[in-house]
């Protein structure tokens, strides 16, 4: 396959990302990123995303990062690896925002925030949100605007089944934010067979600290990370508990927003 020219997209957050792809490949990823709002920019480029050969002849494509420890690195053979890749990549370059590892719905006028790495549930408590009439933002990252605001980051909910994983697009749940909102509830959580959702309050401090803790840039922009979950901290109300099911958590989160609403 011939490759195409490469092509250096600016995303949502400011990440400017080469790739140098056959053409095929390329317009199979622009089209499943459209989530990111990929703009053909003449900047040069943070990072660059490479196709080639392997040993064997295999196709594979290669992510060349220099704010990485393995600079070079195989990414996989298909569309779907690369795009698993590239959240991070644009997580880690962007320059707009700070992104950190949470899900993000909207209630009330407001960004409640679900801090957690890879694994932690969020994808599933997002969807039952979701469902419960709250507005998507992301089951994956905040994006911290030079506001302070809390700016979607739209990739479909990623549901891990006991064998792989099922994307679902936020329209077909229910509303989906098209705009960024003022940070409002921050809600440290971890699934636990049978326990009950009973939040206590996390003073502004500590919910900073954890926060950063789930900060992408933390390493690379400690000062950039920090002033801005502090001042996410300082504009919320932050409670710690863990849950069971997301279903009934959801519905919670939910009333403890509503109360929150009506105590101020």
């Amino acid at each position: 396959m011939k490759t195409s020219n490469a092509v250096t997209f600016r995303t949502i957050g400011g990440a400017r990302i080469g790739f140098d792809f056959p053409a095929d490949a390329l317009a199979q990823l622009v089209a499943r990123i459209e989530f990111a709002q990929p703009l053909p920019t003449a900047d040069p480029p943070m990072l660059n995303y490479r196709s080639g050969k392997d040993r064997s002849g295999r196709h594979v494509f290669e992510r060349h990062d220099s704010l990485r420890a393995e600079s070079i690195k195989h990414v996989g053979t298909t569309i779907d690896e690369v795009v698993d890749d590239l959240h991070l990549s644009i997580a880690l370059h962007a320059s707009d925002d700070v992104f950190v590892h949470a899900g993000v719905v909207a209630w009330n006028e407001m960004a409640i925030l679900l801090p957690g790495r890879s694994l932690a549930g969020k994808s599933t408590l997002v969807h039952e949100l979701v469902r419960a009439g709250a507005t998507y933002l992301s089951d994956e990252y905040a994006r911290i605007s030079r506001t302070g605001e809390i700016a979607p980051y739209l990739r479909p909910i990623q549901l891990r089944t006991s064998t792989s994983r099922r994307l679902v697009e936020p329209h077909s749940l229910g509303h989906v934010a098209g705009r960024p909102y003022p940070p409002g509830i921050i809600v440290f959580t971890r699934h636990l067979q049978g326990a009950t959702f009973r939040p206590a309050r996390v003073p502004p401090a500590q919910a900073a600290l954890a926060l950063f803790d789930n900060t992408v840039v933390a390493e690379v922009s400690p000062d950039a990370a920090m002033r801005a979950v502090a001042a996410v901290a300082r504009a919320t109300s932050a409670v710690r508990s863990d849950r069971d099911e997301a279903a009934a958590t959801s519905e919670a989160i939910l009333v403890l927003a509503d109360r929150m609403v009506l105590a101020s």
